[in-house]
């Protein structure tokens, strides 16, 4: 039986397992050549790791053309709108609120000084 445990570069690793019915020299060829940095997987595994990659690949790909395909206004626009929820986030969390309606009506009850004024 041979095992072999290693990382690929994006940071997914993977084990395979084979167990070898061979003669004994095929078997000492197999730990030689794994020894010697050789990395021996089933055709089957390697073809299951190889799809995941690709598909990974595939969909950072994606993500970067949709990101590409905004103009420097949305991307500011898309920041500043997860600024602002991190933000309403914050404040409903230190009042104890559930929501933006229930913040406004603790600042009232309250007498917190109003926007602006």
């Amino acid at each position: 039986m041979v095992l072999a445990d290693y990382w690929l570069p994006d940071g997914t690793g993977a084990e395979a397992t084979a167990v070898l019915r061979a003669h004994q020299p095929d078997v000492a060829e197999a730990v030689r050549r794994a020894v010697d940095g050789e990395i021996l997987v089933p055709a089957r595994q390697l073809a299951k790791l190889l799809a995941r990659r690709r598909e990974r690949s595939r969909r950072s790909e994606e993500r970067a053309r949709r990101l590409d395909s905004l103009t420097p206004r949305e991307r500011q626009i898309l920041i500043s709108y997860t600024t602002v929820r991190s933000h309403v986030r914050h404040l409903l969390s230190k009042m104890g609120a559930r929501s933006k309606l229930e913040a406004v009506v603790r600042a009232a009850a309250w007498d917190a000084p109003a926007i602006g004024a």
